[in-house]
């Protein structure tokens, strides 16, 4: 049982890796997009709101999952490192970003 558990810890840290390189490749694409306007500035704040905050906030998440796999091999605790993913500023940023996506698209939708 223990053995699964510290599997899927495993997982999850290795998981998130893959998503902080994925956000770490976006964030370049993001800087060439911007400056060869591609995009509008609306469209581009449509699309890419919350990315910056994604990234800095998983990053502090793997960051916490690599310092308990350093303090020990047998992980014992991860929730705290969950929590920080679900911190109220963070929270409270993802869901202006949406509402002000959802006006925009109105906007731009007409609707």
């Amino acid at each position: 049982m223990e053995q699964n558990r510290q599997e899927v810890i495993f997982e999850v840290e290795t998981t998130e890796q893959d998503y902080i390189n994925d956000m770490v490749a976006l964030q370049f694409f993001m800087k060439e997009i911007s400056q060869a306007q591609l995009l509008s500035a609306d469209d581009f704040k449509i699309l890419f709101c919350n990315a910056p905050i994604l990234c800095e906030s998983n990053q502090k998440f793997l960051i916490s999952l690599k310092s308990k796999r350093q303090e020990s091999r047998m992980v014992s605790t991860v929730g705290d490192s969950f929590l920080i993913l679900v911190t109220f500023p963070f929270i409270h940023f993802i869901l202006l970003c949406y509402i002000i996506s959802e006006i925009n698209q109105s906007k731009t939708l007409n609707l």
